[in-house]
């Protein structure tokens, strides 16, 4: 038939729903979701508040008033290394819940609590931090992207309010 729309292999059915889904409320974040929302909320509110006020502190200084772009600089990589240091833990619970998906066979990883008591117990608090390095340079770079395109944004909407303003 030249216009059947069934695969032409095998697809196994989809997944029975999880038994917890009806008893739970519908404004609950599901527990495999939690540590990415604690991790990207913790990185967003750093870039979006921390970098405008860093920057606006180091702006100030005698030390950066003579060296363009400086302030600008140290501002994005200390924010960037304080969001991986803030942020890493959560990354952490993340990527071994995650790893080890499956609650019926691994219960210690059910949630982000029971893996952050689990990881610490087992292998220590240091293991929290593994990877800090390799991570600090990826937000490093994502923070002096991110901060750039917000200025940008802020730039060009203030072009359009004073273009309006003379209008």
């Amino acid at each position: 038939m030249c216009c059947s729309i069934e695969p032409p292999f095998d697809v196994p059915p989809p997944p029975p729903p999880r038994a917890d889904s009806p008893n739970r409320p519908p404004n609950r974040l599901p527990a495999r979701q939690a540590p990415t929302f604690t991790r990207e909320s913790l990185y967003v509110a750093g870039y979006i508040g921390v970098v405008p006020m860093l920057h606006e502190a180091l702006s100030s200084l005698a030390a950066f008033a003579d060296r363009p772009g400086a302030a600008t600089a140290a501002t994005r990589v200390t924010c960037g290394l304080l969001a991986t240091v803030i942020t890493q833990p959560a990354d952490t619970i993340k990527t071994r819940m995650q790893a080890f998906h499956d609650p019926a066979r691994y219960p210690q990883y059910r949630s982000m609590l029971s893996t952050a008591r689990h990881v610490v117990a087992e292998e220590g608090v240091a293991t929290l931090f593994s990877g800090l390095a390799p991570r600090a340079t990826r937000i490093v770079g994502a923070v002096f992207i991110l901060t750039g395109v917000r200025d940008a944004g802020i730039r060009h909407w203030e072009a359009i309010k004073l273009a309006a303003a003379r209008a």
